[in-house]
């Protein structure tokens, strides 16, 4: 346990470096607002990119629909090769092969990649860099509403695991009948591991830190197959969720730092004159 925390620690400290000396060539825009202002300004920006997401459907496009039939259609051939895979995998199995790919389970366990997005976003403000900042609270954003979809898609679909021998095509669409094991499509450790590589990757903005990141995402889903709890069609799944959410949420983001520096404000703060008590009000536009 004490060698995943550290490797934890080392992940996190590498994001953050590398965020940091990035950033340092794209702004030197210094944060001097207070930690309670980054807070509410920062959980504005929370509400309105999570409204924006789950009301995106509702504005697709032809392309949009195109492209998500596409990838559906594709997660659907892949499941041609489960079996086979699953057999493939089983063979490499080793002391050695279960000491790596454990690393992979843990990127993809949501709690690590938020205490990852904390940190970024606690840095930030701590050091006064609003790129770090942000990047902490995009990462934090893309694995809550990824983690939203894709546990509402394992709902839905209900597939049984591998693991309980009932076969890759076993659905129980809607039947919420509480039963273990029928809830393995799409991969959730994949989707997060993809949707934390996507989100650092175009922070970054660094090709080895790109092929690092999707490399551990990589092991991730690897992990799943390896260790019998999803079937490849799963991971594929999984994979494209986590990468179309992390770019849709970095998106959004942005989108609404751009519609921040327009949009009117009220502020209210407060004053003493005279012995008189109030409070002043001031609208921005």
């Amino acid at each position: 346990m004490k060698n995943i925390s550290a490797v934890v620690f080392a992940f996190s400290l590498f994001c953050t470096t590398s965020v940091a000396q990035f950033n340092s060539y794209a702004s030197n825009e210094s944060i001097k607002t207070s930690f309670l202002d980054n807070l509410s300004n920062d959980g504005t920006t929370f509400y309105n990119v999570g409204v924006d997401f789950f009301k995106s459907p509702l504005n697709f496009t032809a392309e949009d629909y195109f492209i998500s039939a596409f990838l559906l259609g594709a997660t659907a051939l892949s499941s041609s090769l489960d079996y086979s895979l699953q057999r493939e995998v089983a063979k490499t199995r080793s002391l050695t092969m279960d000491n790596i790919t454990i690393f992979g389970e843990r990127l993809g366990n949501p709690q690590y990649g938020t205490l990852l997005g904390g940190a970024l976003y606690l840095g930030g403000h701590l050091i006064g860099d609003k790129y770090l900042r942000e990047t902490g609270q995009i990462l934090v954003e893309a694995i809550l509403f990824n983690g939203i979809v894709t546990q509402a898609m394992k709902m839905t679909f209900r597939r049984m695991r591998p693991g309980y021998q009932e076969g890759n095509y076993d659905f129980e669409v809607l039947e919420f009948n509480g039963e273990d094991g029928a809830d393995s499509f799409p991969s959730g450790h994949t989707s997060t591991a993809f949707t934390i590589a996507t989100v650092l990757s175009d922070r970054i903005d660094n090709t080895y830190a790109s092929i690092l990141l999707y490399s551990m995402a990589g092991l991730t889903a690897y992990q799943r197959i390896y260790a019998d709890r999803h079937w490849f069609s799963d991971t594929v799944l999984g994979a494209v969720l986590g990468t179309v959410i992390g770019n849709k949420i970095v998106s959004l983001h942005l989108d609404q730092n751009k519609n921040s520096s327009i949009q009117k404000n009220l502020n209210l703060s407060p004053y003493i004159s005279g012995g008189t008590y109030g409070v002043g009000m001031t609208f921005n536009f």
